[in-house]
């Protein structure tokens, strides 16, 4: 058998165990397993021993009263699964009130640990003076230092791996991670987000600085307009299915690609209890077209939408047709104000998410469209099956929006 030396510890103390038989020795290996392996000195001679371990004591065994049993435990044992390590804060509380008068019952009901615990806590500083735990098995946990030396490589490039990592501080990808979560950070999907300038950061900035001291119903008179195209099947992102194994190539529970499909784009205006008819935005988007668009789809809104041009104001992007000089002298001519907007930002526009409902809807529908005319007629159908209620929270989002705008400093937002 292996022997191994053993520097034991000044502070240990001693237990006296008596075992009358060597049968009771046996089973009390059998009710302690224990995979860590201990020194036992047995007249004089090494021999290696499982046994269960008791803190970093020594325990002089007699068994059958013929000879010493000499056993120093070279760790201390690991805890229960799903126990929970008294602190020495709390070992201080226990023996404080065991100290002020106060009985182990009452101890217990005062700070709601275990009677048991309670008393091995006391025996422990009774017998031994033990005011704190021992130190645990196995590998300790990083150091305050690593883990800031972890946080300022992740800071530093948010996708940097976790080998990468792992090779940085010298350990194993597995322990990179651990580290990686210990610190709150997770592998995450980045979010897609238009990409900000620093110059339209300032401007969102400056614009949410304006718009968040605008009255709530102030957002209940703004029409939200946009354009948006749509694909015949979905432009990414995964499609899941429920089917058994003998089913992965079945045609219900594919998701079917092709090689040239089709796209139509639609534009589409929303406010409080109300909203527009679709319009399909045939070919490109120039300043003629889009006012063709507002004559169909803007001027309507004002005739029987239940909205006044006096009492709204009209919101659009800073597309090049929505800024063109024909568009705005269109737009003035029509007595239609505009709502000042900033650039790149979609997140402030609750249309958006308009869109994201709209694209959702057609996908979960059975019959796929199949070519352009039948895509549309989906659209205009699913536009019109949306909720009311839908759109009108959607618009009672505004004053949070504009508010986590100006907290992020011009920054993305979670919309």
């Amino acid at each position: 058998m292996d022997t191994q030396e053993i520097k034991l510890n000044h502070e240990s103390k001693r237990y006296a165990v008596e075992f009358c038989t060597a049968t009771l020795l046996k089973w009390y290996f059998r009710l302690f397993p224990a995979s860590v392996m201990c020194i036992v000195h047995v007249n004089k001679c090494y021999v290696v021993r499982k046994l269960t371990m008791i803190g970093q004591s020594v325990i002089s065994v007699y068994i059958r009263k013929a000879f010493y049993v000499h056993i120093s435990f070279l760790c201390a044992m690991p805890r229960k699964p799903g126990s929970k390590e008294v602190t020495d804060f709390m070992r201080g509380r226990i023996i404080g009130l065991k100290e002020a008068g106060k009985s182990q019952r009452d101890i217990v009901s005062m700070l709601n640990i275990p009677l048991s615990t309670v008393n091995n806590i006391l025996v422990q500083f009774t017998r031994y003076g033990k005011i704190s735990s021992a130190a645990r098995s196995g590998r300790p946990g990083p150091s305050a230092r690593l883990l800031r030396r972890i946080g300022r490589l992740v800071e530093s490039d948010h996708r940097i791996t976790a080998s990468k990592v792992a090779l940085e501080i010298s350990v194993s990808p597995n322990t990179a991670r651990s580290y990686l979560k210990k610190l709150g950070y997770h592998g995450r999907a980045a979010r897609r987000k238009p990409l900000l300038s620093p110059k339209n950061v300032i401007k969102r900035y400056l614009w949410s600085g304006e718009m968040r001291h605008k009255p709530p119903n102030f957002w209940e008179n703004i029409i939200f307009s946009d354009e948006s195209s749509f694909n015949q099947f979905s432009n990414g992102g995964r499609v899941w299915v429920w089917r058994r194994p003998d089913q992965e190539y079945d045609i219900s529970c594919l998701q079917p690609t092709v090689k040239h499909s089709f796209s139509v784009m639609v534009w589409g205006a929303i406010w409080m209890n109300g909203r527009s008819k679709l319009i399909h935005c045939e070919g490109s988007i120039n300043a003629v077209a889009y006012r063709n668009i507002l004559q169909h789809g803007l001027l309507p809104v004002y005739n029987g939408g239940g909205i006044s041009k006096q009492d709204s104001l009209f919101m659009q992007d800073g597309a090049p047709a929505h800024t063109a000089r024909s568009t705005l002298a269109w737009l003035q001519q029509n007595d239609i104000s505009c709502l000042k907007w900033t650039a790149q930002s979609p997140d402030m526009n609750p249309i958006e998410h308009m869109w994201f409902i709209l694209d959702q809807a057609v996908r979960k529908r059975s019959n796929k469209p199949s070519n352009r005319v039948n895509l549309l007629e989906i659209l205009q159908a699913e536009w019109e099956a949306i909720p009311q209620a839908t759109i009108n929270n959607l618009i009672l989002s505004m004053p949070q929006r504009v508010s986590d705008l100006y907290h992020a400093r011009g920054g993305s937002t979670r919309y």
